[in-house]
């Protein structure tokens, strides 16, 4: 009796240590990911702003190459729309072009089903002879500490997903 009332004290007390954490991390998860790229904003933009393209260079179409995929809408105009159904590396859910500044800016509301909601955004920044594009994340955690407490490793390894995409759109506008 003694070992298995140990074991619930310390299951409580690491629940508690975890939520304490939790309600130490902001409501709101960002994570922001950049990329030079060696050609004009006009070329660039193109390939942030059309579902259609983002597939050819995204890092979760590499995880899963036979992920269902449908779009719908005029690609590249607001309330234009992409949806996946794959692997559990990619999972299932749509994205939705939600604002556009043509040249600058795009940005897309995603939906991953029970795993939550988010937005993402790419900004387009001519420097110089190159393009500068930042590849942005943002998602409401809510009140819930658990989930505030995943942040950290979330950022992660969204972070590593954005890098991964980052350099194969380089690579795909580069060529």
């Amino acid at each position: 009796m003694g070992i298995l009332l140990t074991a619930l004290i310390f299951i409580g007390i690491l629940f508690a240590l975890m939520a304490l954490f939790g309600f130490t991390q902001p409501r709101i998860a960002r994570l922001e990911r950049s990329v030079l790229i060696n050609a004009d904003a006009a070329t660039v933009y193109p390939e942030v702003s059309n579902l259609k393209r983002f597939v050819i260079w995204s890092p979760w179409s590499e995880k899963d190459p036979d992920m269902q995929q449908t779009f719908s809408g005029e690609d590249g105009t607001i309330g234009s729309s992409y949806n996946w159904n794959g692997n559990n590396k990619v999972g299932q859910g749509s994205m939705v072009i939600a604002a556009i500044t043509p040249e600058k800016d795009s940005t897309m509301n995603i939906d991953f089903g029970n795993r939550g909601k988010a937005q993402c955004s790419f900004v387009v920044e001519p420097t110089g002879q190159q393009t500068k594009v930042t590849w942005k994340f943002e998602s409401d955690m809510g009140n819930n500490p658990i989930m505030r407490c995943a942040q950290p490793m979330m950022r992660k390894f969204i972070g590593k997903d954005y890098e991964r995409g980052l350099n194969n759109l380089k690579k795909h506008i580069e060529g």
